[in-house]
């Protein structure tokens, strides 16, 4: 395969999974299938609790007050509860960040977090899918009704608590609805270098997990190289993750950092 990373990879359709190699090559490669994973338990103390601040400016009397807190917050822990999600990460066109030197830097598999929190250190591999593909095979598995995604919005604090602190004379049905659909979206702005996008699905009867079938969503698949650091493991599941690229003919990018710059690694791929 070509040593040049094709146009495709740096669009707005672009979105990427960073994982482990184990999961990647028991699980996603193996089974041809995603995984989402309940909402509440994700790590995030923002995503993993039911959160709910008192009224401020309330004209209403207590009781009343209380009651309304009451039933607000059993509804969203009931939404909340039957919520799975998966996260992405998106290319860095439209919104300000931290760039890296070098020909790829707004692109999402250049994120040394991302690298080091979900793919192990470097030592996994990222994923690249296209988004419209994606929510194809989604869709076909699930109602259109049931399924939302956008780019996460990233927020201060201060701009949480503010949204989480509403005046009860607003709150209706119809604002806890949109109040459960933003939140499902938000996140502190400290991850904001991420630029994640997110694929929410819920459902009636919630369980562990949510998998499905990506179809032909999967377009290529970016390796960490090292030569002074080769793990074993690394190097066992090289050979099946290059074969099954050429198999379904995606793109297979070996990377490499050099002084500060990611480069595609010659004789790799």
């Amino acid at each position: 395969m070509s040593n040049t990373i094709p146009e495709e990879f740096f669009d707005d359709d672009m979105i990427y999974h960073y994982t482990s190699m184990e999961t990647a090559v028991n699980h996603i490669l193996g089974e041809r299938e995603l995984k989402l994973s309940k909402r509440l338990n994700q790590i995030d103390p923002l995503e993993n609790q039911i959160l709910w601040s008192d009224y401020i400016g309330n004209e209403k009397p207590l009781k009343e007050i209380s009651s309304l807190v009451e039933d607000n917050s059993r509804e969203i822990k009931e939404v909340l509860n039957s919520t799975y999600q998966l996260s992405f990460c998106r290319n860095y066109k439209d919104f300000e960040h931290e760039k890296y030197p070098g020909e790829f830097k707004d692109a999402g598999f250049t994120r040394f977090r991302m690298w080091i929190q979900y793919a192990n250190n470097f030592n996994g591999i990222c994923l690249a899918f296209s988004k419209s593909k994606l929510l194809e095979s989604i869709l076909s598995k699930y109602s259109s009704k049931n399924v939302s995604s956008k780019a996460v919005n990233y927020l201060s604090i201060e701009e949480i608590e503010k949204k989480l602190k509403l005046n009860s004379s607003r709150y209706t049905g119809d604002e806890v609805s949109d109040f459960i659909n933003d939140f499902k979206f938000m996140k502190y702005k400290d991850f904001r270098d991420e630029a994640e996008f997110r694929i929410i699905i819920n459902v009636d009867s919630p369980k562990e997990s949510l998998y499905f079938n990506y179809g032909d969503s999967l377009k290529g698949i970016f390796f960490h190289y090292n030569e002074t650091h080769k793990p074993k493991t690394k190097e066992l599941h090289y050979d099946y993750i290059k074969a099954y690229c050429n198999k379904v003919s995606i793109e297979f990018k070996g990377l490499f950092f050099y002084n500060g710059s990611l480069m595609i690694k010659e004789g790799l791929t």
